[in-house]
């Protein structure tokens, strides 16, 4: 892979991390705010939000992959990990404390 490409990658997969956090609010957005989902919407919003995170922060998890595979330094591959950790675990907590 050419340094354009690694580059374009590269800015691909920050602005996927970077959309995790705008999917979470509107999903809380639309089961707490004015429109007040509640039963079968609720349970397909939270399934949704879910699965928009996952897919999103699958470019983050071939990074760290990779990292680890090309030998990166180990502080790097953890705070990498922290941050994919970190998006997926907030999700979940949101969709529990949603679904209660």
């Amino acid at each position: 892979m050419d340094d354009a490409a690694e580059k374009a990658h590269a800015r691909k997969v920050r602005l996927m991390a970077r959309l995790t956090w705008p999917v979470l609010v509107a999903a809380l957005m639309l089961v707490l705010g004015p429109a007040q989902l509640d039963g079968a919407a609720k349970a397909i919003t939270i399934a949704l939000m879910l699965g928009a995170v996952a897919g999103l922060n699958v470019p983050s998890w071939d990074v760290i992959r990779r990292a680890r595979r090309e030998d990166a330094p180990v502080a790097l591959v953890r705070a990498l990990a922290f941050a994919l950790a970190l998006r997926l675990i907030a999700a979940v907590a949101i969709a529990v404390a949603l679904l209660r």
